[in-house]
């Protein structure tokens, strides 16, 4: 998936109902959407962090 697949599909999901928008935020997709959208500048929960192993 490239960046730009990656924002239209954020773009769409910020459309939703506020509940439907909760629990796709609520997501890992949501998470990986926003990864690569961001082209890994933004790590919405830390999953790129390796100090924890």
């Amino acid at each position: 998936m490239t960046s730009k697949q990656a924002q239209k599909k954020l773009q769409k999901i910020n459309q939703l109902t506020s509940e439907e928008r909760e629990f796709v935020k609520s997501t890992f997709l949501y998470d990986y959407l926003v990864l690569v959208a961001h082209k890994g500048t933004i790590d919405p929960k830390g999953y790129l962090d390796d100090s924890e192993f």
